[in-house]
């Protein structure tokens, strides 16, 4: 009897020591679980900014999460948005599906079939997870959880300072306080600034691109061997972003476009938005920061929270393009689940 006590000790044994390695790797890395309160609690955020959405005439979509590559790409521009999306092959068709890695990218395909026929402007929000290859962020998600507005089709909405902006950026920061962060800090960039700027820059082509890199790359070193003479000026453009009047002054002495006259002013714009509607919030101002694996043009922001390295919350505006090619201007952003989760759970 003794004996078989051994034998049924050490077999029992041998499975605990089987499952235990298993029990961590039953979801692959950058997957998770969400259970009990913090399910709930993702829950409840999520719908209390919704509610806020619901409030702004903001209008509930939801897309599927798998999608034919070839419509899910379709307009070119945003072909580069990644490589960092799952593939696969439908056995139906035989045609190449992706899972969605950005849920704004299906707002063409809608527009472009289900809401053709819609009265523009539409004012979309949803909600959802997107799922990406990798991930080299430090908490290394490769599930998030998306949920974002988008005002579609307004008139002149692609300009410097068309309301829909301002919209966007009130809706943005509301849902944030909604869910108890005030202390905001919101870096706007003008992703067309660069271009303009080099432009008119009085190099070569070669110079200038090298310049270009330079810029994007923020190596100071190399910027000031390629352009001393304007060193100091473009040094200040890419590290100067919390005095916006000292900032704005050194820009104009240097260039007196029209276009770079925009920018100018709708930065000044935005800042005194700022300053009269939301004052827990801090606005800074970046003309040289660039991204280049995103689509979009003339506005830009990012939102912070202190003691947090990521953005919490993406916005800009955008042209969205339909099967027959025409531009449509939006204005959107998107607020990112996973990062809250991170914050609270502190």
């Amino acid at each position: 009897m003794n004996f078989l006590k051994k034998i049924f000790s050490k077999s029992n044994n041998n499975n605990i020591q089987t499952l235990n390695p298993l029990q961590n790797h039953l979801l692959p890395s950058g997957f998770y679980d969400l259970l009990f309160d913090e399910a709930k609690d993702s829950h409840q955020k999520i719908n209390i900014i919704l509610e806020g959405f619901f409030q702004r005439n903001f209008q509930l979509i939801k897309t599927p999460l798998l999608e034919f590559e070839d419509s899910f790409f379709f307009p070119k521009n945003y072909s580069n948005n990644s490589q960092n999306y799952f593939r696969t092959i439908d056995n139906i068709s035989a045609k190449t599906l992706v899972l969605r890695n950005d849920i704004t990218l299906q707002i063409n395909r809608l527009l472009a079939t289900r809401l053709k026929n819609f009265e523009l402007p539409l004012k979309l929000c949803y909600v959802g997870d997107v799922l990406h290859t990798a991930n080299d962020q430090l908490y290394g998600d490769r599930q998030q959880t998306q949920i974002g507005c988008e005002i579609i089709g307004e008139k002149h909405s692609g300009d410097y300072q068309n309301n829909s902006i301002f919209e966007i950026i009130s809706t943005t920061i509301e849902a944030l306080n909604k869910i108890g962060l005030d202390e905001l800090v919101i870096n706007f960039s003008f992703p067309d600034f660069l271009e303009i700027f080099l432009k008119e820059y009085d190099a070569n082509d070669d110079i200038k691109n090298q310049i270009k890199i330079a810029i994007i790359n923020k190596d100071l070193t190399t910027l000031k061997k390629l352009a001393s003479h304007d060193y100091e000026l473009l040094k200040n453009i890419i590290l100067q972003n919390d005095n916006l009047t000292k900032l704005i002054t050194a820009i104009k002495n240097h260039s007196n476009n029209d276009l770079i006259e925009k920018q100018i002013t709708s930065a000044r714009n935005i800042s005194d938005f700022i300053e009269k509607n939301f004052n827990k919030v801090t606005p800074r101002f970046s003309f040289f920061d660039i991204d280049l694996n995103q689509y979009h043009h003339n506005i830009a922001f990012d939102v912070f929270v202190k003691n947090f390295p990521y953005p919490i919350a993406r916005a800009g505006c955008y042209m969205i393009c339909n099967l027959e090619q025409f531009n449509i201007p939006a204005v959107g952003a998107t607020i990112y689940i996973n990062h809250l989760r991170k914050i609270f759970n502190k």
